[in-house]
């Protein structure tokens, strides 16, 4: 256990040593850091309104939805785990390249790293382009969080597995419930005519 925790901060050594150094590198991990969630979300909104009938259009209102429930699961459990297992950030065991302010909350898991993780997931079944971008944005999003010096890199590893597997949870929920809504929808369909 030691030795992962070792490797753990040295990672974050290797990840946020890069800190301070590029001014370029630094500006781009601190827009991704702050907002690299709000992006994903103006996409989302985006999806919403988008559509040329009617159908594509509820197919995409489901998928916004979708990923915002993956996303709000996720928090949910990042929640529960971070009282039950509080772990310190890294700025406040260590010297590090800080670039972001913090509270000194519990650093694992990462809730920046589950939330993009699970929006992400959740397209990769419906949007494909907006999967690739979302999901480079949530990779992005959870080196970030190292780079400026708010996380360690088992905090994202982890984040990342909630975000996945939150999504793949509401995913089973929600095909189960569009399959019913589908047949709902079409008995009162033969029952209108």
């Amino acid at each position: 256990m030691e030795y992962l925790v070792a490797l753990d901060y040295q990672w974050f050594q290797v990840i946020n040593g890069w800190a301070n150094h590029y001014r370029i590198l630094d500006a781009a991990m601190v827009f991704f850091t702050k907002l690299g969630i709000p992006l994903m979300l103006l996409y989302l909104a985006s999806l919403v309104v988008r559509g040329d009938n009617a159908e594509k259009r509820l197919r995409n209102r489901t998928t916004v939805m979708v990923a915002l429930c993956a996303a709000v699961l996720a928090l949910a459990i990042n929640g529960i785990l971070a009282q039950l297992f509080f772990r310190d950030r890294p700025f406040i065991d260590h010297a590090v390249n800080l670039l972001v302010y913090h509270d000194a909350t519990s650093s694992w898991p990462s809730n920046h790293a589950a939330i993009s993780a699970a929006m992400a997931m959740s397209l990769c079944f419906r949007r494909r382009w907006g999967a690739r971008v979302c999901t480079t944005i949530a990779v992005l999003v959870a080196l970030s969080r190292v780079y400026v010096g708010v996380h360690y890199p088992k905090d994202i590893i982890s984040g990342f597995i909630i975000g996945i597997v939150a999504s793949f949870i509401i995913i089973s929920i929600s095909e189960k419930l569009e399959h019913l809504l589908i047949r709902l929808q079409s008995h009162y369909e033969k029952q209108g005519s």
